[in-house]
């Protein structure tokens, strides 16, 4: 009986390393703080740009607030704001064409 009680008592000591074991490796990635290494502080990123071709195409115009067709003096001055600028209430039948019998009938 004492050797069977020797085994059990090598086996249970096993298990408490091992679940110790298992447990501090687990509170340290937890708690882990983040190393400046996993970061990329590289100067040589590019940057994101927010600009579209369609802004740079219509740079002339700008939104001032400006939100019917009778405001405005072009299809191309119509389209721009449609495309970037809030609110604009240039295109009642919801197709993408502003102004379509003021200015963009074609």
């Amino acid at each position: 009986m004492n050797k069977y009680l020797s085994i059990l008592i090598g086996v249970v000591i096993i298990l408490f390393l091992g679940l110790g074991y298992v447990g501090i490796t687990i509170y340290n990635v937890v708690t882990r703080e983040p190393d400046l290494e996993d970061t990329d502080l590289s100067p040589n990123v590019n940057p994101i740009i927010f600009s579209t071709p369609k802004e740079k195409e219509y740079s002339k115009y700008s939104c001032d607030g400006r939100v019917w067709c009778s405001d405005m003096t072009s299809c191309d001055e119509a389209k721009f704001f449609i495309r970037n600028c809030p609110g604009t209430k240039m295109d009642g039948n919801g197709d993408g064409i502003p102004c379509e019998r003021q200015w963009c009938n074609n």
